[in-house]
């Protein structure tokens, strides 16, 4: 009974033990994220509503060739640097992020952020209490509100998410949309996907109901050689037979002729006629 207490202490001093390895503490990649990314985030949604409002400029670069795509990285670089800004981003994440507000900007309508854009007073037209952090040990991902100027337009939330060397690999805009929108949207694609599962169920069961007549169908198109082969011997052995019969036939018939004459000539014979020259059997006929 000993022996059992002490195992069981003892496995739960390696668990305790094993528990306790880690210090307990977290080491976020950015200490105070409002004064090292804030103008970083400010500037590329300036960038990223710039580009998206201008349909045509996205299609010029998309068109970049790889040398031109690095040449405006490095432009684009070079020009945070003289604000004073530390910026680490690939000119098609930029892109991207373009796309993205173009897409979304019809829902949105016009906002604050695309105002304060237009006007360009501010690097950064997003305040800092409108941009949220979450600093994890590998990456940070921000996320900047802004409202809608626009009646029936929607507020929207810009998200970049920073690497562990806060290097930009991402950036998408949002809609904020009213919980009455997002429910009917979810009863939409909700009702969409229960249809497509209907309507798959109803075609594979008439494909099922369709199977019986699949070897009937198959027997119609099948026409194998050893089939042929088969057809061309039963009829060769029909033929013989059919040979064999007539042949029969007529043997049975000259017996029958001979004994009809042995027949006649008796009877004339018994009749005082002593020539059966002029009796000939032209025909037998039965009579059933």
């Amino acid at each position: 009974m000993k022996k059992k207490i002490r195992a069981i202490l003892l496995m739960l001093v390696c668990v305790f033990s094993l528990a306790a390895c880690g210090d307990g503490s977290f080491k976020p990649l950015v200490e105070d994220p409002h004064a090292e990314l804030d103008n970083q985030v400010g500037l590329l949604c300036c960038y990223v509503v710039q580009g998206g409002v201008n349909p045509a400029q996205l299609d010029e670069f998309d068109s970049l060739k790889s040398d031109e795509v690095d040449e405006l990285t490095t432009n684009l670089r070079q020009i945070a640097v003289q604000m004073g800004i530390n910026l680490h981003i690939d000119f098609k994440t930029l892109c991207k992020g373009m796309h993205s507000y173009a897409d979304a900007r019809d829902e949105l309508g016009t906002n604050d952020l695309e105002d304060a854009v237009n006007a360009m007073n501010t690097v950064m037209p997003i305040p800092a209490e409108d941009i949220e952090y979450d600093v994890k040990a590998d990456e940070v991902v921000a996320e900047a509100h802004f409202h809608t100027t626009q009646a029936g337009g929607h507020d929207g939330i810009v998200e970049l998410i920073f690497d562990k060397d806060l290097h930009v690999t991402a950036i998408t805009v949002n809609t904020v949309l009213e919980l009455g929108e997002s429910m009917e949207r979810a009863g939409v694609n909700t009702m969409i996907g229960m249809g497509t599962v209907f309507i798959m169920l109803i075609v594979i069961a008439i494909i099922i109901s369709l199977l019986k007549y699949v070897p009937a169908l198959v027997d119609s198109f099948k026409s194998s050689p050893e089939e042929k082969t088969e057809e061309s011997v039963d009829k060769a052995i029909a033929g013989i037979v059919e040979r064999e019969e007539a042949a029969a036939d007529e043997t049975d018939d000259g017996e029958l002729i001979a004994v009809i004459a042995a027949a006649i000539a008796a009877s004339a014979a018994s009749e005082g006629v002593t020539s059966t020259d002029g009796f000939v059997v032209r025909s037998i006929r039965r009579i059933r």
